[in-house]
């Protein structure tokens, strides 16, 4: 892959949000030109032609996947080529790239709820109720494999690092769909999936109080300029 950097399957696999997309774009074009770039030894190798493929192929990325505050990068003439433009080039996208980063972490924050110890401790054990309910009920062997693969699905997710809310309302969703097609509710499972709805929501209150006290802990506050205390405490002389 001569100054290819970054293939067609590659490109293929890609996410479909635009700004996660360039993001792994640029990261496998860049790791590519350093693996290019260490391979070169001698002062006759090519160092300016990959480069300016990088250059090339990250800008053109940029442009199709509309990623803001690419509209002012503008890659280098190969005729008039010097180090510079390509150092100016990375540091633009640097800049770029963290931004979508932080961005995209800021998002995901906000689509998901930290679950502590104590909250996930109640979730294991309302999954462990329905376990048992799902075990004694009149399903047969096939829906209760489902649904048991459902709940290790929403242990899973639920005891992780972040839960994802979005993805857990889906496996819950898909619980009760799986529940409410057959006569078999007296096993009385909406009890527990609403009990572990609930341990959710008040996960969710304790985050939101949480940053309010940290938000309030930390505003800033006015900043005395010690420069004027002199010529204060001499005009009160």
């Amino acid at each position: 892959m001569k100054y290819g950097l970054i293939d067609q399957a590659e490109i293929d696999a890609l996410p479909d949000d635009n700004a996660a997309a360039f993001v792994e774009f640029e990261r496998i074009c860049r790791q590519r030109l350093g693996e290019l770039l260490e391979s070169l030894t001698g002062e006759h190798d090519d160092w300016t032609g990959p480069r300016l493929r990088y250059m090339a192929k990250v800008a053109a990325a940029a442009e199709e996947y509309n990623i803001p505050g690419s509209e002012g990068l503008t890659t280098a003439n190969p005729h008039n080529f010097q180090y510079d433009h390509f150092v100016a080039f990375e540091h633009e996208i640097t800049q770029i790239v963290t931004r979508l980063q932080i961005k995209r972490a800021k998002q995901r924050n906000a689509d998901t709820v930290k679950l502590p110890a104590s909250r996930a401790a109640q979730i294991t054990k309302y999954v462990e109720v329905l376990r048992r309910r799902i075990e004694a009920s009149d399903f047969d062997d096939k829906k209760k494999a489902a649904l048991y693969k459902k709940l290790e699905a929403l242990k899973a997710e639920l005891t992780g690092r972040r839960a994802d809310l979005a993805k857990t309302m889906i496996i819950i969703a898909s619980i009760v769909t799986t529940i409410n097609q057959t006569e078999a509710a007296a096993i009385k499972l909406p009890g527990a999936i609403h009990a572990v709805m609930q341990v959710i929501g008040l996960a969710r209150d304790d985050e939101n109080a949480e940053r309010t006290a940290i938000a309030a802990a930390v505003t800033p506050k006015a900043i005395e300029d010690q420069r004027l205390k002199p010529m204060q405490s001499k005009a009160l002389r």
